[in-house]
């Protein structure tokens, strides 16, 4: 396993430990605030080598990007309008990985579509994982 996939696999652990502050707050400040005390840090405590989380703008919604080579992009209540939205930041992104976070998922049919068609594929030369983030824990302490 390469640099970045061990990265991205990284990644994909710290955001499925991130736990949502309450509905309505900023979701995408508060996991770049997470991503940015984590991503730093293996898992013996120690530092790794620099990676920078920023937060970049699309047309559609921010994007976080984590060393250059992975996207995250955060959908709301994901329902069967964000099939198309997010297959073409998806496609667009031209990173190397990206991971959809879905905070709340409003059409569970639209959510399975958007996962049978994205989880695990490699589009536009993309890697693709999806986590969604159930509004029942959102500001709990633990997930």
């Amino acid at each position: 396993m390469d640099d970045g996939q061990r990265l991205f696999r990284d990644v994909v652990g710290d955001v499925k430990s991130w736990v949502p502050p309450e509905s309505g707050e900023n979701f995408e400040q508060s996991l770049y605030t997470f991503l940015s005390e984590r991503v730093n840090i293996g898992k013996d405590g120690i530092s790794r080598k620099e990676k920078t989380v920023e937060v970049k703008r699309n047309d559609e919604r921010p994007v976080i990007t984590v060393g250059g080579s992975i996207g995250l992009d955060i959908v709301e209540n994901f329902s069967e309008e964000d099939v198309e939205k997010t297959s073409d930041v998806l496609d667009e992104s031209g990173l190397e990985f990206t991971i959809v976070i879905a905070c709340g998922v409003e059409d569970v049919e639209a959510w399975k579509e958007f996962t049978v068609n994205h989880r695990g594929t490699r589009t536009s030369d993309t890697q693709t994982d999806l986590v969604w983030k159930e509004k029942q824990f959102f500001g709990q302490t633990t997930y």
